[in-house]
């Protein structure tokens, strides 16, 4: 191990002195040589800096679902709005169904206005 600087060296510099590549495995806690292995050395580092303590939650799906829903009320082709579904994670139906709930939904607060 070379000597430690700590006025100079960055964290990256610290963890390359501590921790040879290839040595994660026997080094690192919990999921981060997993997280290592995935993203790297150097984003690993940002993500312990940032999340440091904190349990990290990752939800099932990556978009949020209103802002999918209306992408998809958005496109005529149900095709299209089938390849939306897949690649945000849902169903083709799954997504038919909550674009129509959408819908509904919007026609009846625009009615609810108009009479009001």
């Amino acid at each position: 191990m070379d000597s430690i600087d700590l006025g100079t060296m960055t964290d990256l510099d610290i963890f390359r002195s501590f921790v040879p590549d290839g040595k994660e495995e026997e080094a690192l806690t919990g999921s981060y040589p997993e997280l290592v292995s995935l993203i790297g050395r150097e984003a690993t580092l940002k993500l312990y800096r940032y999340f440091r303590g904190c349990k990290i939650d990752c939800p099932k799906f990556f978009y949020r679902q209103d802002f999918i829903v209306a992408l998809a009320a958005k496109e005529p082709n149900r095709r299209e709005r089938a390849k939306i579904a897949v690649a945000s994670g849902y169903t083709a139906n799954r997504l038919e169904v909550l674009v129509s709930s959408c819908k509904k939904g919007n026609n009846t607060e625009n009615e609810k206005s108009q009479k009001g």
